[in-house]
């Protein structure tokens, strides 16, 4: 069996071997450092560092000064200015076939969430409870999928689309897909009545 090679400096006081890298710890400040090199990925300057690597991208959410951020591939591509981060994640079938065109993340501020993409951009506001992202495939080979994100307000659910454009306000007691791939629509109910919003449908390229 092959031994693997560390190349990492005994100045830490802490050192944990990750999937492809090493995180350091010293006076109590974490950074990442490459296990081939030892050199530097991420600064050691942060309060937390987490592993959410995946595919060919080395990607952590970091926290300094109790808010958190994105290093990917050697670059803070979202600054330590949020409550809390996540990524979006798709199921890994409709993934295969309809990836989302950038990395979004759920990030949170002032104690409600809003998603932003790989640049910092806003794509929904932070106005929300939770937020969710929604896709179903039609079952035929993945040739179509409708997706669309859920989001709530003091327990009731709105809708927006796949642009990031508003479907509706939160003001519905439950929303769901109609399953109708030639009419697709989101059915959504208040005192006991139906309302439906046109959804686009998305088709996989050939």
């Amino acid at each position: 069996k092959r031994h693997q090679k560390i190349s990492v400096n005994c100045e830490y006081d802490e050192i944990a071997l990750l999937k492809t890298t090493v995180k350091v710890l010293k006076e109590e400040l974490y950074g990442i450092v490459s296990q081939e090199t030892g050199s530097i990925i991420v600064p050691r300057e942060y309060q937390e560092i987490i592993d959410v690597s995946e595919y060919n991208k080395q990607r952590y959410f970091v926290r300094k000064d109790n808010k958190w951020g994105v290093f990917c591939n050697g670059e803070l591509i979202i600054p330590t200015i949020y409550e809390g981060i996540n990524v979006i994640q798709q199921d890994s079938y409709i993934e295969r076939y309809f990836p989302l065109e950038t990395d979004i993340y759920k990030a949170k501020v002032n104690g409600l969430w809003g998603l932003v993409d790989s640049h910092n951009t806003m794509l929904i506001p932070f106005e929300y409870q939770a937020i969710e992202l929604n896709e179903t495939n039609d079952g035929y080979g993945c040739n179509h999928i409708v997706r669309f994100y859920l989001v709530q307000s003091h327990i009731l659910l709105g809708a927006y689309d796949s642009g990031f454009k508003k479907i509706c306000d939160c003001q519905y007691g439950s929303i769901k897909f109609n399953e109708d791939w030639y009419d697709p629509m989101l059915l959504t109910y208040k005192d006991q009545r139906e309302y439906r919003y046109k959804i686009d449908l998305m088709c996989k390229n050939e």
